[in-house]
């Protein structure tokens, strides 16, 4: 799917990259450029992301999808999508804090994966956040170690997408904060559609298998979207 709608796909991943990379954030001395330019590329990463799980929707209902069409409807879901994506972001950062402690490390992968699937829940079901977060935690009961799983696989494939663009740069410019800058950038814009798309067809999996979820389901609740 992602081979066959590179051209869909790939700048999707690489929109959330173009503010980071004009006017990168500086984390011991952050300009207002760069916070803005942080917060305009969360923005975008949320958009982006609607846009890829409808992409995906649109390809699994009938092959056929539009880079222009998946933005628009993006945009009907742009709110809701940016809080459930805020609340996961301080559920993860939550747990992250609490790694100190041994709990810590298996709460983030709790966190990870019950609440993964709110977005697509967003984007496909139209709910509005705080369902969307019930629902992806519905979906997952008694799927838990399936999804880490799968999770886990993807991120290792995304992990190893980074290593290849940004060791190159570290040896060839250690020194060159842009050439490192854009090296993430470009691996992220490689491997965020990667992961959205296998979240996505994760999503459907799971609708299948409790729900019995099939095409005409889909097709109902895009058509109502």
């Amino acid at each position: 799917m992602y081979a066959r709608r590179f051209w869909v796909f790939f700048p999707l991943g690489a929109l959330p990259q173009a503010p980071l990379i004009i006017s990168p954030l500086d984390v011991e001395d952050p300009s207002v450029a760069g916070i803005f330019s942080l917060v305009f590329s969360l923005l975008l990463f949320v958009a982006a992301t609607a846009a890829a799980i409808l992409a995906v929707a649109n390809l699994r209902l009938d092959g056929r999808v539009r880079f222009s069409r998946c933005l628009v409807e993006a945009s009907q879901v742009a709110l809701p999508m940016l809080l459930v994506q805020l609340i996961i972001g301080f559920s993860l950062v939550a747990s992250v804090i609490l790694m100190a402690v041994l709990i810590g490390f298996p709460l983030f992968l709790y966190f990870l994966a019950t609440l993964f699937f709110a977005p697509h829940a967003v984007a496909i079901e139209r709910l509005n956040p705080l369902f969307a977060l019930g629902r992806s935690r519905q979906l997952v009961r008694g799927h838990i170690v399936r999804v880490v799983v799968i999770g886990v696989l993807f991120l290792a494939v995304a992990a190893l997408i980074h290593v290849v663009f940004i060791v190159p740069a570290m040896v060839l410019s250690p020194e060159d904060a842009m050439m490192l800058n854009i090296a993430w950038a470009v691996a992220a814009s490689f491997a965020t559609p990667l992961i959205t798309i296998g979240g996505t067809l994760t999503y459907f999996d799971l609708r299948a298998r409790s729900e019995g979820y099939d095409l005409p389901q889909l097709q109902s609740e895009i058509e109502r979207g």
